[in-house]
């Protein structure tokens, strides 16, 4: 298509009375270079001269309102155009690629400029409007139909605009209006403006500084971007407070990078998010008294700032607001500020002092997965929390492994959660009285700590709070449960009055065999109390002695401490003791038969005397399992097992096997072995002493053990004498079979195969030998083990006492220091009896 009459017409001349020239009607005419259009014209259709390439001037009479899309579009050969003061509006790429096109004047009558306009007019070096009032009031689609994009050089009535005054009747200033207008060196914006709009003055290189009104309420974005030569910016406006980018964008804040100085006027209420955003070159900014927020990035990457002052009425400071303002070399933080974002002063290389007023830091909390290092960064050197601070939060200088001071005044009461975790370089630090509250892992990781100081009035402390402070020295008041939660982490602290070292109560194992085991404390304090639990179960409070234990099996003895109080804190001390009992052996003996049908059967074993329930198993030898064994309780000396079974049929072979069985009620067995009850041989008794013995006043408490051999019994019991006796010639003549006995022993007869007897009326501070004996019909006298007791000092009291009618009988007992026991303990035990008498009694 080349128009109606074709691309070869050099001119067009359209006649009077012609009221508008359609769409297409020369379009593409490549060789047109002259066209004159009457003044009856009053519009000109789309795209009518486009591509007209040979067109070099036209004059659009002054009735024409309206110029139609692409009008012009690709006159390349067009170098000016006279646009008729009734024009109201100019249609999309109405000049568009109009490159030899130089300048353009566009009058008050124009309202909108369509999109593309002047795209690609390349060479317009100036722009003129009629006034600054119909410039801002235009409505450009986009920055291309502005055609100072192009131009740079702004003339208004006339005459060249370098410094821009805005009147008082502008109370808008569109999207794109001056962008591009490079020869503005100042602008004036008067408070009638309300409105800036995006890219309004983008691009705007030889402007240096720019003051917003109060009256703005709202920037578009980019509204002051490229302005390369703008240094400095004076804000008097909250508008900058609702700004928000999208956060893909590459940002410069609203002002651009190349801004030094920001002053934010008094008035200001707020600094909105990404207001300085990556603003580098920035070395100075001045926020009013009137700030009260400070919002998420606002500061963020304005590397040249080298020191901020945040007035006292900034409440909050919004995530990442100063991160990487890597010049800043110290801050303090006000006490009106009650809340800081996360990663507020992240990356912050240069800052190695703050100084923090607010309590804001007690609130802040981070997610675990989180590379942390406190509020502030890891290269802090020095932190002073300012008086009225009431706690220091958590995290609040984590993983700052710079720091090397911290000053924590009187009012903080609490010290959060991992508060000084990591702090590798703190090598001393003072926590005042007035902290009631650590948290758990607070100065954990903290290296370099050689001492410190937990205040008497701490009544919280969390766990793990000093773990990897291995050369420091902590001091804490005995007698607190603060110190049991020190004990239950594992550590050793002195304490705060004497500096001794109080080293955490620990339990010892005296002895573990098959089948029982001893056990007592160690390091008590008698500001504590304590007990000791034996697989999980209650057994004593300061030491305890176990029988009937499962052989072969791991047992735990574990610890608990708590202060003396109502409601007390219970201290689990960290070395629970595992400890296995020995494995059982236990093996039959030749039986001794020693009347027909009567039968001692023996085991040789390592359990102790002290198992409770040891026996014997027997059956004929032809009895098939359906038939049920015969057992009996036998009895044990040194780890034999010894039985009397009766009245086996002669007429039959039989077996026998030897067991034990534990406190649960599980048996152990040893092999079977045979017992031919007709072959009868001579065996001599069996008599021993038990070493284990208690005594209580001036009697003495002994066992012994007797087995019947092959003769009658005539007799049988104990003898003792006094230690220090002299030990003469035994008047039967038996000291072969036995340990010599003084003949002026006194002889106290006993029953049963495990004899037990009460010796009385013995002298105090004496000591005495004893043995079991059995004599037999023949005469002979045999003897167990020679053992020893002594009898103490004299505790009766002074004062009468009135004895009670019947016997007394124990009412409490209690240790050597004074503790209440469930029971007789080894050692000394201070008894106090019914009828008003103290006592003291010797177990061994």
């Amino acid at each position: 298509m080349s128009g109606i009459f074709g691309s070869q017409v050099k001119e067009y001349v359209f006649g009077d009375g012609i009221g508008s020239i359609g769409s297409y009607a020369c379009y593409n005419c490549t060789s047109l270079i002259s066209v004159t259009i009457p003044n009856s014209v009053t519009s000109i259709g789309r795209s009518v001269f486009s591509g007209c390439s040979g067109l070099t001037s036209v004059t659009i009479p002054n009735n024409v309102t309206s110029i139609g899309g692409s009008v012009f579009s690709g006159c390349s050969g067009l170098t000016s155009v006279t646009i008729p003061e009734n024009l109201v509006s100019i249609g999309a790429s109405a000049f568009s690629g109009c490159s030899g096109l130089t300048s353009v004047t566009i009058p008050n009558s124009v309202t909108s400029i369509g999109d593309n306009a002047f795209y690609d007019c390349s060479g317009l070096t100036w722009a003129a409007f009629a006034s600054v009032v119909n410039l801002c009031n235009i409505k450009f689609s986009n920055s291309a139909s502005n055609p100072l994009y192009y131009a740079h050089k702004l003339y208004i009535d006339g005459k060249e605009v370098t410094d821009l005054v805005i009147p008082n009747s502008v109370n808008l200033i569109g999207n794109y209006t001056f962008r591009g207008c490079s020869g503005l060196a100042s602008v004036a914006i008067s408070k009638s403006v309300t409105s800036i709009g995006s890219s309004a003055f983008e691009g705007c290189s030889g402007l240096t500084s720019v003051t917003i009104p109060s009256s703005v309420t709202s920037i578009g974005s980019s509204a002051f971007s490229d302005c390369g030569d703008l240094t400095s910016v004076t804000i008097n406006s909250n508008a900058i407070a609702s700004m928000s980018y999208d956060s893909s964008s590459t940002l410069t804040g609203i002002f651009g990078s190349q801004v030094k100085k920001y002053v934010f006027g008094y008035g200001v209420k707020s600094i909105g998010s990404y207001a300085c955003y990556n603003c580098t070159n920035m070395t100075s900014v001045t926020i009013p008294n009137s700030v009260t927020s400070i919002g998420y990035d606002a500061f963020y990457g304005c590397s040249g700032l080298t020191s901020v002052t945040i007035p006292n009425s900034v409440t909050s400071i919004g995530r990442s607001a100063f991160s990487g303002c890597s010049g800043l070399t110290s801050v303090t933080i006000p006490n009106s500020v009650t809340s800081i974002g996360d990663y507020a002063f992240a990356d912050c290389s240069d800052l190695t002092s703050v100084t923090v007023n607010s309590n804001a830091i007690a609130s802040m909390s981070y997610s675990s997965s989180q590379t942390l290092s406190g509020f502030f960064g890891p290269q802090v050197k020095e932190y002073v929390f300012g008086d009225g601070i009431g706690s220091i939060g958590s995290y609040a200088c984590y993983n700052c492994t710079n720091l090397t001071s911290v000053t924590i005044p009187n009012s903080v009461t609490s010290i959060g959660y991992r508060a000084f975790y990591g702090c590798s370089g703190l090598t001393s630090v003072t926590i005042p009285q007035t902290v009631t509250s650590i948290g758990s892992y607070a100065f954990s990781g903290c290296s370099g700590l050689t001492s410190v100081t937990i205040p008497e009035n701490l009544t919280t402390i969390g766990s793990n709070v000093f773990d990897g402070c291995d050369a420091c020295s902590i001091y804490v008041k005995k007698g607190t449960d603060i110190l049991l939660r020190l004990w239950a982490d594992g550590y050793v602290p002195y304490d705060i009055t004497t500096h001794e070292r109080l080293v955490t109560p620990g339990v010892e194992i005296q002895e573990s065999t098959v089948t029982s085991m001893k056990c007592n404390l160690t390091n008590l304090y008698e500001e504590y109390a304590y007990q000791l639990y034996f697989d999980g179960q209650p057994v004593g409070t300061t030491s305890f002695y176990q029988t009937g234990l499962e052989p072969n099996h791991e047992y735990t003895v574990s610890l608990t401490i708590a202060e003396n109080k109502a409601k007390p804190f219970v201290c689990n001390v960290p070395n629970k003791v595992k400890v296995k009992a020995a494995a059982l052996e236990l093996t039959p003996q030749q039986p001794k038969v020693v009347t027909e049908g009567n039968v001692v059967v023996e085991a040789a074993s390592n359990i102790q005397n002290d198992a409770e329930k040891v026996g014997v198993e027997w059956r004929r030898v032809d009895w098939t399992s359906d038939f049920p064994s015969n057992t009996a309780t036998a009895y044990l000396f040194n780890g034999t097992i010894q039985g009397y079974i009766r009245n086996l049929n002669t007429n039959y072979l039989w077996k026998f096997r030897a067991f034990y069985e534990s406190a649960s009620g599980n048996r152990y067995y040893s092999g079977w072995m045979g017992i031919d009850p007709t072959n009868t041989s001579y065996f001599e008794p069996t008599v021993h002493t038990y070493a284990e013995h208690s005594v209580e006043g001036n009697s003495a408490q002994v066992r012994g053990y007797a087995q019947r051999g092959s003769e009658n019994v005539t007799a049988q019991g104990f003898m003792y004498w006094v230690a220090s006796a002299e030990v003469k010639a035994h008047r039967d003549g038996a000291l072969a079979k036995a340990q010599a006995v003084p003949v002026d022993a006194v002889q106290v007869e006993a029953k049963g195969t495990v004899m037990q007897t009460i010796l009385e009326g013995l002298n105090y501070n004496t000591t005495y030998n004893y043995v079991a004996f059995m004599t037999t019909s023949d005469g002979e006298t045999y003897y167990g083990e020679q053992q020893t007791f002594t009898i103490g000092e004299d505790l009766t009291p002074v004062e009468s006492v009135e004895v009670a009618p019947k016997a007394a009988s124990i009412v409490a007992i209690y240790d050597a220091s004074g503790r209440k026991q469930p029971r007789m303990q080894h050692g000394v035990n201070i008894v106090r009896m019914s009828d008003g008498t103290v006592r003291k009694i010797m177990v061994k």
